[in-house]
């Protein structure tokens, strides 16, 4: 146990960088003070990551309420965004092909749609599930059910990016790259 505690604690002091700074814009209204600390604080984060819709619960439906997102606030910031469709609590059953599955995964594909409509690309959707630890396996299986497929021109596009990324210093420190493939 040691062992390994020494080993992890070695590991993370030899490859530790700064984090990213990312941010949560979690308002279900961007009035004029949401637009403001957008526009005056995003330069502030690597990426920010704006609540697109949630979905609650009744009678075991979902209940969707969307966000009008302010695409244009987003472009102007010239950061990544991302979108969150954040979840509320659910006691299942959870299925990739039943009704509910189709939903979230109808609603993901929408929010996606519409911010690529408002001339925005989000960088990624999180699906943020709020549920109890015995509920995770019906995350994964929401999670699965809603992928989406990327087309040849979206894959290019993340290669192109990615391409412009400039990558700093060594995966791992010297004495640990020896060990690599041994």
């Amino acid at each position: 146990m040691l062992r390994c505690l020494l080993f992890i604690s070695c590991v993370a002091a030899a490859v530790a960088a700064p984090l990213p700074h990312d941010v949560y814009v979690w308002q279900r209204a961007w009035n004029e003070s949401v637009r403001e600390a957008v526009a005056n604080h995003a330069t502030n984060f690597q990426s920010l990551v704006v609540l697109g819709a949630e979905v609650s619960w009744k009678d075991k439906q979902p209940q969707v309420t969307r966000v009008a997102v302010n695409y244009e606030s987003l472009r102007a910031a010239g950061r990544p965004v991302g979108l969150a469709l954040r979840i509320g609590p659910s006691a299942g059953p959870f299925r990739s092909n039943d009704a509910v599955s189709l939903a979230l995964t109808s609603l993901a594909k929408s929010l996606i749609a519409e911010a690529i409509t408002n001339r925005l690309r989000p960088v990624e959707l999180q699906l943020d599930f709020d549920c109890a630890e015995s509920k995770l396996d019906g995350y994964r299986v929401w999670v699965e059910a809603t992928e989406i497929e990327l087309t040849a021109s979206d894959l290019g596009e993340i290669d192109r990016a990615a391409a412009q990324i400039e990558v700093q210093g060594a995966r791992y420190p010297e004495h640990l790259q020896r060990l690599v493939g041994r």
